[in-house]
């Protein structure tokens, strides 16, 4: 019985995407991206205005390129709007702000939305505590009659201690 050897084609490997890319992909699939760039601007107008600025205004929501703002008074919207091109151009500078080309007041209470002027808080990482066997392994041990099994059952409660994996 002869074999008969067939030659395959090698397609060429498609190239690796860059994380940014994979994650913009992905947020466009879901249809998430106008809610980041959203999220994204609002926390560049946090640290652009600053923080006496954010006592009196919020960024509310990103309309297409236009980024509503929320002031506490009419005096503010009014202090604001000249103050926009400053505004504009620190946030052009800070990333998320660059899609934002206008800004627009409207009064009303700024304590209900976020600042975003800071970065989220990061998790809180609790530190290992080292897990002691119970004392009923450590008897259970000493009655061991063969003393090789019981020197590598010992050196494997050893390992898994030093690791925390012993219960």
């Amino acid at each position: 019985m002869a074999f008969r050897r067939t030659i395959r084609s090698r397609r060429k490997q498609p190239e690796p995407l860059s994380t940014s890319n994979l994650i913009d992909h992905t947020l466009r699939c879901l249809r998430l991206d106008d809610t980041v760039n959203g999220m994204r601007a609002m926390r560049a107008f946090g640290i652009a205005a600053g923080p006496k600025i954010l006592l009196r205004a919020r960024a509310e929501r990103l309309r297409g390129t236009t980024l509503v703002v929320r002031v506490a008074s009419a005096g503010w919207s009014q202090q604001l709007h000249i103050m926009r091109t400053a505004i504009l151009e620190r946030m052009r500078s800070i990333p998320g702000g660059e899609a934002v080309e206008e800004l627009r007041f409207s009064v009303g209470d700024v304590n209900e939305l976020p600042d975003w002027s800071s970065a989220p808080a990061p998790p809180v990482v609790l530190p290992r505590n080292p897990i002691t066997p119970a004392a009923s392994v450590y008897e259970a041990l000493a009655k061991m009659k063969d003393p090789e099994l019981r020197d590598a059952f010992a050196a494997l409660l050893g390992r898994a201690t030093s690791r925390g994996e012993a219960t």
